[in-house]
């Protein structure tokens, strides 16, 4: 992408302005953006957290094993990066109805807000390939994530290719 923006001696001057007209769109367009705030949602011990950290290839959100680690919605960013991930608690069976409540109370105040680089502007649902299984409790979090904005499922623990991608396709 450099070279297509080195002006050189070459070019003539229909270039030139094509490319700084390019330049200056591509530089409003990041500005005017800002930031992209992706929420991070899913089963307890799908690898939120973990997917978290592989995103910004830094230790920022805890991960463990065993009890469930994320409690509270966390917000990460890193200066160098231009997104911001937004980790949040697991589903779990015992509080689903509750924590899918905080989720979409969380997802509706950010809405409101009238600066569109502080709303949630895409949800990464976390699925472990490892369980095989595209649960009902998987299909009512896209359901209610996508009446908000647009959902990515991101399979998580695929050591080997069992197929269950295209199962999620498919559903």
């Amino acid at each position: 992408m450099d070279n297509f923006f080195n002006d050189n001696d070459n070019d003539d001057d229909n270039d030139i302005e094509f490319k700084s007209i390019t330049r200056g769109a591509i530089t409003k367009f990041r500005k005017d953006l800002g930031k992209v705030n992706i929420i991070v949602a899913g089963k307890t011990g799908v690898g939120k957290s973990t997917l978290v950290n592989a995103i910004f290839n830094k230790e920022l959100a805890s991960t463990g094993v065993g009890k469930p680690v994320s409690q509270n919605i966390t917000e990460y960013s890193i200066p160098e990066f231009p997104i911001s991930i937004i980790d949040t608690k697991g589903l779990e069976i015992k509080d689903y109805k509750k924590i899918i409540d905080n989720l979409k109370n969380y997802i509706k105040k950010r809405g409101k807000n009238s600066d569109v680089h502080n709303r949630i502007h895409i949800a990464w649902v976390c699925i472990s390939e490892e369980a095989s299984r595209f649960e009902a409790a998987d299909k009512e979090l896209v359901k209610m994530l996508s009446e908000y904005m647009s959902v990515i499922i991101i399979l998580t623990k695929t050591f080997i290719d069992q197929g269950f991608d295209k199962v999620i396709q498919k559903l």
